[in-house]
């Protein structure tokens, strides 16, 4: 199920289209709490590392989430990634 919200996440993240608010989608996914987080990037490392020190988007790799969710997609020369972490209620 949270594969399924980074996929649907990825998807407007990979149009360039506004994103919905994480806990929004993670609600409607089945799950209390929890953070997303999107990055761009030439490698999947530099990808992750980028979201590692932005301070929107580290809280999906730190927070003690009881299950992640991840998809990714290239094109182009580059990746793009989305990491969505939460609690099941």
């Amino acid at each position: 199920m949270l594969d399924g919200v980074a996929r649907a996440r990825l998807r407007d993240f990979a149009a360039n289209k506004q994103l919905s608010e994480a806990m929004q989608q993670l609600a409607a996914g089945g799950f209390a709490g929890g953070d997303a987080g999107t990055c761009r990037g030439s490698t999947v490392a530099a990808c992750l590392d980028a979201m590692w020190w932005s301070g929107d988007e580290r809280a999906a790799l730190t927070a003690p989430f009881a299950t992640i969710g991840m998809a990714a997609t290239s094109s182009g020369g580059a990746v793009q990634v989305v990491v969505a972490g939460a609690d099941r209620r």
